[in-house]
């Protein structure tokens, strides 16, 4: 399998496929269970001058879906990427 294609992304709706339905405003991201942020905000602290700015987090893809889209979105994700 060629790791670069997915075929469910034609299952996406056109809208969601373009780079114009971008936006600064959202990333999607992983998120942490919150009794481990006290050592990741530790080890950030040194590295991170913004540390206490946002919590801890990994992100996925940024810049993100205009948040109007997310019900969508969200459904893609379910269906076709967490299995």
């Amino acid at each position: 399998s060629d790791l670069g294609y997915d075929p469910n992304v034609n299952r996406l709706p056109f809208h969601m496929r373009s780079n114009g339905y971008s936006t600064n405003e959202s990333a999607l991201c992983f998120i942490p269970p919150k009794e481990l942020w006290p050592q990741i905000q530790a080890i950030r602290s040194k590295y991170d001058p913004d540390y206490q700015t946002w919590m801890p987090h990994i992100p996925i893809f940024y810049p993100f879906i205009d948040s109007k889209f997310f019900p969508e979105i969200s459904q893609y994700i379910s269906d076709y990427i967490i299995k």
